[in-house]
């Protein structure tokens, strides 16, 4: 665990040396934490399991899988944000006999 939070943390230096760590990077990354927390559990679920003695190579297993999370959340466009209207402007009906079709505009 404490690999994964210096990777973490490298990785989120390296973002603002660069500037790619914006404003709509962090409102990507909350957006995209509130779709997919049930994540966390199966992390930390994986970190409990690598103490066990036998399974101690779950850990490096674990390690790759947050770097590929936070990856995941940082850069991963969200539905919300990646400028697709949830509700669109207009409907449009089409006759599956006759080539006619309507537009309703809203």
């Amino acid at each position: 665990m404490r690999i994964a939070m210096g990777l973490i943390f490298v990785l989120v230096g390296v973002l603002l040396i660069f500037g790619l760590f914006t404003g709509d990077t962090l409102l990507n990354a909350l957006v995209n934490l509130a779709n997919y927390w049930p994540m966390i559990l199966v992390l930390v679920g994986l970190s409990i399991l690598s103490s066990v003695k036998a399974l101690r190579w779950i850990r490096y297993v674990n390690v790759l899988l947050i770097v590929a999370f936070v990856l995941f959340i940082f850069f991963w466009p969200s539905p919300f944000l990646s400028g697709e209207k949830a509700v669109r402007n207009s409907v449009t009906l089409e006759a599956s006999e006759s080539s006619r079709s309507i537009e309703i505009l809203l």
